[in-house]
């Protein structure tokens, strides 16, 4: 399913400054996916620790629940 790219997206806008973006690239994903959450998120990728670390914590700035 191509909405899962979201995941990466929302927070790589985010850091791109494009707050805007950023934020309907998550509501993209939630409209798909409603039950996603950082800690699901942080399961299903295969990043580093940090990398997982800074990507969530870019979801969450943008109100992606936590659990």
């Amino acid at each position: 399913n191509a909405v899962w790219i979201h995941r990466n997206l929302a927070a790589a806008l985010l850091g791109a400054g494009r707050k805007a973006e950023a934020k309907a690239s998550l509501e993209t994903l939630l409209a798909a996916h409603p039950d996603m959450t950082i800690k699901r998120f942080k399961e299903a990728m295969v990043f580093s620790p940090v990398t997982l670390e800074r990507i969530g914590n870019q979801l969450r700035e943008l109100g992606l629940p936590e659990a």
